[in-house]
């Protein structure tokens, strides 16, 4: 597919690279003759108008992301359900999701509008939260949804059921439910499997588990998570999306978890190599 319109979108602390970035980028795109839609924050930064959901899915065919992997993971939320594809240009840290260096930018994007590029579908997560059977909160997230405690050093308690068949009843830290692409994030510095991108699964795992037999498991991505927060827990905790948008629990709530019906579609250079980014990003050599 040859892309025509685009939509820029970018992460929100703006700085002298971000402005730099967005004036170079815009002045490509306009060389190219490509229509050019501009959203929150790249909007702002640019002095134009921010498009609406409705105007990007009527007239943009691709989604450029400007900043790091929280910037696509953001992106990936608001717009997942247009099945528009987005590619990341990288002006972060890590970068394992956004995988278009800032130096090389033109000349994968050129390839890119011109169609060669490898399409990938990530799937994301979606997760409810009842409380007295009311559902009260309800979002998705690409990398992970998070139970742990707040504003204090301490361990909850909670029990997990897998397609309504118990698991176990755990104290910890916390519980990271987390998709293949989550697996390189926040589960990865909790010592969770690295899951290959494009595997049809789920994994559970426990933050610092008062138990040496505690381990990760890993799901078929079509089963459905459920996590009741005690009631004897004391502490106020939260439910985290993608390290982002939180929302407060108190004791007896649900968290229900299963796959979105919406994917993320990523665009990546052509010669994109998973086991390669993960070579250089880890330092595995």
């Amino acid at each position: 597919m040859i892309f025509k319109k685009v939509a820029l979108f970018s992460k929100k602390q703006n700085d002298k690279l971000l402005s730099i970035a967005l004036t170079n980028i815009v002045d490509f795109l306009q060389t190219k003759k490509i229509q050019i839609c501009f959203v929150g924050s790249a909007a702002d930064i640019m002095q134009q108008d921010s498009c609406s959901i409705d105007v990007i899915n009527c007239n943009c065919d691709l989604i450029i992301s400007l900043g790091g992997d929280g910037t696509l993971l953001s992106a990936s939320r608001n717009f997942a359900s247009l099945n528009i594809p987005i590619v990341g240009v990288n002006l972060g840290r890590l970068g394992f999701l956004v995988d278009v260096p800032y130096d090389d930018k033109f000349i994968q994007l050129d390839k890119i509008l011109q169609g060669e590029y490898q399409s990938e579908s990530r799937l994301m997560l979606n997760a409810t939260i009842q409380r007295n059977k009311k559902i009260v909160f309800s979002a998705t997230a690409l990398n992970d949804i998070v139970l742990r405690i707040k504003d204090a050093v301490k361990m909850i308690e909670f029990q997990t059921y897998i397609n309504d068949n118990f698991v176990n009843n755990q104290r910890a830290d916390g519980l990271i439910i987390n998709t293949p692409s989550g697996s390189t994030a926040y589960a990865l510095s909790n010592g969770g499997s690295i899951l290959s991108s494009g595997i049809n699964a789920l994994q559970i795992l426990p933050i610092c588990p008062h138990t040496l037999s505690s381990r990760p498991i890993v799901i078929n991505a079509q089963d459905k998570i459920k996590v009741i927060y005690s009631k004897n827990n004391k502490f106020n905790s939260h439910v985290v999306y993608d390290g982002y948008q939180s929302f407060n629990l108190v004791p007896g709530d649900e968290i229900h978890i299963q796959k979105s019906n919406d994917d993320a579609t990523l665009i990546h250079p052509v010669e994109h190599d998973m086991y390669y980014i993960l070579r250089e990003k880890l330092n595995w050599g």
